[in-house]
């Protein structure tokens, strides 16, 4: 189900699996790793130590190598090696951040730095994420969780 969600979001920008030149893979839980494999050509951007993941070949990446506009940026705390995109739009700054902030199936989305991490993973430690959280407010304008819809960051 999640595959033909993915792959219709793909056909109504124009756009096939082979048209994506890289993924973005936050963090290693299977709701955000599962169906990086159907994107072929792609060379995987992963939260490994830095790597890039293309062809069978680990290159390490710079902040900055998906574009000046695009920043990498460790976002440790949901999990020890968790990353996040701080990306600068016409509107303003973006934070793509996976699971640093994030909402249960039917909670309600109020942000809050010190909310509970529901997952309580390996590794997991609240104070990190707390400081990962205020690095992301602090640096955009807008969050886009990885569980939730995207909001504005009140200043």
């Amino acid at each position: 189900m999640q595959s033909k969600k993915l792959l219709d979001a793909l056909k109504g920008e124009g756009l096939t699996t082979n048209d994506i030149d890289y993924v973005f893979l936050s963090h290693q839980h299977p709701d955000h790793i599962l169906l990086a494999g159907i994107f072929e050509k792609a060379k995987f951007i992963t939260f490994d130590t830095n790597f890039i993941y293309d062809n069978d070949l680990l290159v390490e990446f710079d902040k900055h190598m998906l574009g000046r506009d695009i920043e990498i940026v460790e976002t440790h705390g949901h999990v020890l090696e968790h990353i996040s995109l701080l990306v600068d739009t016409s509107k303003g700054k973006v934070a793509i951040a996976g699971d640093t902030i994030w909402w249960v199936k039917g909670e309600k989305q109020v942000f809050d730095v010190n909310q509970e991490d529901h997952s309580q993973s390996k590794g997991m430690n609240m104070k990190t994420l707390i400081e990962s959280r205020k690095r992301l407010i602090e640096a955009a304008d807008y969050i886009i969780p990885g569980h939730g819809k995207m909001f504005k960051v009140e200043k």
